[in-house]
């Protein structure tokens, strides 16, 4: 059997959900697995996968339902659409280059046969919007009997809808981060206006990245690289849609800014309240759009404690003020994770436009 996604040692959730990121995202053309333009999956042909047969899809709706990013939606309908793309043999050992030029030789081959030519997956041209339809309730997975449970496909439990009807199913896909070409944008919230119900939506944006990229960001700009968008969270949003926890640099970005480009450059909202962009034309927002970025640098500095009545270093034993200090450190000694865990200075190092020089701490309140 094929492998999970991650390692070893992680949470068999979190590979399963992992293994479900990469096929919904990047994977499904390399599996061969038919993939809507909205970005939805048949989940019979995701649970068909060597990689996650012993997936039971209470397991998997359990999956979807407790993610604290809720990456992934379900839906439960039937596909009107004329045609439906077959599922394809698995492509193996071709990279994304090798792909690009199979495809490029199949369009040249079409156009010089002088046929009409269609862009992109021709299946995707016939395709309807999914009809959703109530959903059955789904027993509840048990994590302590993971394989008994409900083991009936989950597009077999379906009533009649009449003889030229599709029969309801379950699909599923990813809220968003796609690199795969042929999923559009229908099923994402473009955000058009910068006026009140715009701003209330966004508000100020903020994309995280690593600071040792600084400057390569500030020379070329911040690019999407080889997904469809660039991703960015509302800045104080909370942690469903927020920068990632291991960030250093947090790049700000102005909505009005954005979309008063000429072309305007456009701004979505996912389902799972991440914003999305795919910049402009070369997939790039330059620095000039940069409102502010805040570099988190390193303290090495460490307190002193000092004796009120002397001005001296206090003993350990008599100093009130240590006490409390390492009342604050002992939950992070029991807690290994957090237990040698650095304090940041936060630095603006860039703002509407130029560099802060020198960088101009602030309070972490003020940027997040």
């Amino acid at each position: 059997m094929s492998k999970l996604r991650g390692l070893e040692k992680n949470d068999e959730d979190v590979r399963y959900s992992k293994t479900l990121a990469y096929l919904l995202r990047h994977g499904a053309e390399k599996q061969g697995l038919p993939m809507r333009k909205d970005g939805y999956v048949r989940v019979v042909d995701i649970l068909d996968e060597p990689n996650l047969r012993a997936l039971t899809f209470p397991h998997l709706y359990h999956l979807v339902e407790s993610n604290a990013k809720k990456r992934f939606v379900l839906f439960y309908g039937y596909d009107p659409s004329a045609s439906r793309p077959e599922r394809k043999k698995k492509q193996q050992g071709q990279t994304k280059k090798a792909l690009k030029l199979q495809q490029d030789r199949v369009q040249e081959d079409v156009q010089k046969s002088g046929l009409p030519t269609v862009v992109g997956n021709a299946a995707c041209q016939q395709e309807s919007p999914l009809v959703p339809l109530d959903a059955p309730q789904v027993e509840k997975y048990d994590p302590e009997h993971p394989a008994s449970g409900n083991q009936q496909k989950p597009d077999e439990r379906s009533p009649t809808l009449g003889s030229n009807a599709k029969e309801p199913e379950w699909f599923i896909r990813a809220a968003q981060g796609h690199s795969i070409t042929t999923v559009t944008t229908e099923h994402l919230e473009p955000i058009t206006s910068a006026d009140e119900e715009g701003l209330s939506k966004v508000g100020e944006m903020v994309h995280g990245s690593k600071a040792e990229l600084w400057e390569s960001i500030r020379e070329t700009g911040l690019s999407r690289g080889s997904r469809q968008h660039i991703h960015l969270a509302r800045a104080r949003s909370g942690a469903t849609s927020g920068p990632r926890a291991n960030s250093s640099l947090y790049i700000y970005l102005s909505l009005p800014r954005l979309l008063t480009q000429d072309p305007p450059i456009a701004v979505f909202m996912s389902t799972n309240n991440v914003i999305l962009t795919p910049g402009n034309a070369q997939g790039v927002i330059s620095k000039e759009l940069f409102s502010k970025v805040v570099r988190l640098r390193r303290d090495i500095s460490r307190p002193v404690i000092m004796n009120e009545a002397q001005g001296q270093p206090a003993a350990k034993n008599i100093s009130s003020q240590e006490s409390d200090i390492q009342q604050e450190i002992q939950p992070a000694k029991r807690d290994r994770k957090n237990r040698e865990r650095p304090r940041f200075i936060e630095e603006v190092i860039w703002e509407n436009g130029a560099a802060v020089d020198p960088p101009r701490s602030v309070e972490p309140d003020e940027t997040r």
